[in-house]
């Protein structure tokens, strides 16, 4: 392995973990000759590392995936039941998974830290090629782009139509989404309290109006008959950064790690959100409604041609603000969450929470209305 050429730069790790990754490599998937290691800083949750070598005598490009280590192994497995199944039914745009030298998808990587060995769940994938020109607070502002990703999730939500995993993910719908970030967001209140940085003040000062809204949405699903609406494998988290594009049309669509049970409008709440977002003014976070309006209806134009799902309908239509606000729950209670696991930067995570209770109030006080 002399010719490696690694760029690996991970904060927390030892010196010595790409080489754990090398030993992985050959022992679980017959890796050798690796020359290429490099870490993707993108996302916030995993690991992920560009991986170049040969296997078999050909050569090959991979994404290697470490999986947060508090990261549920059942969702994992769901991720992979999901992936292989778009595979099944040609969807275009996802990765296809790399098996093991013993035929499984899911394998535990194993490296020292502190004098420990610490163990995580990992996945091989085969590398999409492509350019990575947004982030999920810089998405495009090209109607065709946004017309484009549009499309896509329209794609993907009829391409994923009617399957169900033999994983039991437990999901439980989304009024059991609702009441977990509700657990969420009380297990952490007493927390926010006791810091003294710019988090905790920001976190202590408006727990109590974040709580209320999310009540509120628990309140007004309550009565709803949402077992009526396309209920699917949502993607879970369609924003650009999850997005690689060539030549400005989308070439992959990544990270299915958030996939779970839900109504089709769930990941809709969640495009409009990290799409049409003014993530930039930090005053209001403004939801840009005539963006909001393109992407709307470049998926309804789309979504007339996919097998075994239809267009929104009335009642999904009433509901899109609120899974706007869901979106913006979701982003504060993971802030939350994570923050007061890992303890990383106040100032950064202050800024991702406050920009979605600003969006919040500002929808509060200009709901979107869509008729389609």
């Amino acid at each position: 392995m002399s010719n490696v050429n690694c760029h690996i730069t991970n904060e927390g790790m030892p010196p010595d973990f790409p080489h754990a990754v090398y030993e992985f490599l050959t022992d679980v998937y017959g890796i050798e000759n690796v020359w290429l290691l490099e870490k993707i800083d993108r996302g916030y949750v995993n690991q992920s590392y560009e991986v170049g070598g040969q296997r078999q005598g050909k050569k090959v490009h991979h994404c290697l995936r470490c999986y947060h280590p508090l990261s549920d192994r059942n969702n994992i497995r769901f991720e992979h039941d999901l992936l292989k199944e778009l595979a099944r039914r040609r969807f275009p745009f996802s990765p296809r998974l790399v098996r093991a030298s013993g035929g499984t998808t899911i394998s535990t990587i194993r490296f020292p830290m502190a004098g420990h060995v610490h163990t995580r769940c990992a996945a091989l994938f085969e590398f999409i090629d492509g350019e990575d020109p947004y982030t999920w607070d810089n998405p495009p502002v090209d109607e065709r782009v946004i017309a484009g990703c549009a499309r896509v999730l329209a794609l993907y939500h009829g391409t994923i139509s009617g399957w169900e995993s033999h994983v039991h993910q437990g999901s439980g719908g989304l009024l059991s989404l609702l009441h977990r970030l509700q657990d969420c967001l009380g297990s952490h209140a007493d927390q926010a309290g006791e810091g003294e940085s710019v988090f905790d003040a920001f976190v202590h000062r408006h727990m109590g109006t974040i709580a209320d809204a999310l009540d509120g949405l628990v309140d007004r699903f309550s009565g709803v008959d949402i077992d009526s609406w396309p209920v699917l494998a949502v993607h879970g988290d369609f924003h650009a950064g999850n997005l690689r594009f060539r030549a400005g049309e989308v070439a992959g669509l990544l990270d299915y790690d958030w996939a779970r049970m839900l109504p089709r409008t769930f990941d809709l709440g969640m495009a409009l959100m990290y799409f049409c977002t003014r993530w930039g003014d930090h005053r209001s976070a403004a939801l840009d409604t005539s963006r909001a309006t393109r992407f709307l209806e470049a998926y309804q134009r789309s979504i007339e041609y996919a097998d075994g799902i239809w267009p929104l309908g009335r009642d999904e239509h009433k509901f899109i603000t609120d899974f706007i606000r869901i979106g913006h729950l979701m982003m504060i209670a993971w802030g939350i969450e994570d923050y007061f696991t890992s303890r990383p930067d106040p100032e950064a995570y202050t800024a991702i929470v406050r920009r979605s209770f600003r969006a919040m109030a500002w929808l509060d006080a200009h709901p979107f209305r869509w008729t389609g």
